[in-house]
């Protein structure tokens, strides 16, 4: 049985952790899985679907049946995320690191001095982790598309000797 004391702080955690209330904090949520622009899927950006289709079709090779073909387009989809993870993480790293009009650098290069480097990292410290989740979540979905392409691949193989 919960003492009066622990039922207490029970109501207090649990009125912290239910999320915004109001219209402004509710719209503000809702835009937070657009912050990097991660979240969208391949197939809703039309340069990023053509992409796919092409690397998808060079991975299957143009012979392949659709089995093949549809495995093959999601190992494409996830190293196309993969590279937006990276290329977000370059763009992050140049737009801290270019030299700002009241610290006297004249040069971009974070590389040339250790101290300003630490301190870029330090800013994009929490981008920089969620750039890692996203990249983390990419590569293991291509792992796993990898690894049913091959299977399928080896399927097929099997099947066309016999």
């Amino acid at each position: 049985m919960t003492s009066e004391k622990g039922a207490a702080a029970s109501r207090r955690n649990g009125c912290a952790s239910r999320g915004p209330r109001t219209a402004a904090g509710k719209a503000k949520a809702s835009r937070n899985a657009l912050r990097h622009g991660l979240n969208v899927p391949v197939f809703a950006d039309p340069k990023a679907s053509s992409e796919a289709q092409a690397l998808a079709t060079r991975i299957a090779g143009h012979g392949a049946g659709p089995l093949l073909h549809a495995l093959a387009l999601r190992v494409a989809e996830s190293q196309i995320d993969l590279c937006r993870v990276r290329q977000a993480r370059h763009r992050l790293l140049n737009r801290k690191s270019q030299p700002q009009p009241d610290d006297g650098r004249t040069d971009d290069l974070v590389t040339d001095d250790p101290t300003r480097l630490a301190l870029v990292l330090k800013e994009c410290g929490e981008d920089f982790l969620a750039l890692d989740r996203y990249e983390r979540r990419a590569l293991s979905r291509r792992n796993s598309a990898i690894r049913a392409f091959d299977a399928a691949r080896v399927e097929d193989v099997l099947a066309k000797r016999t």
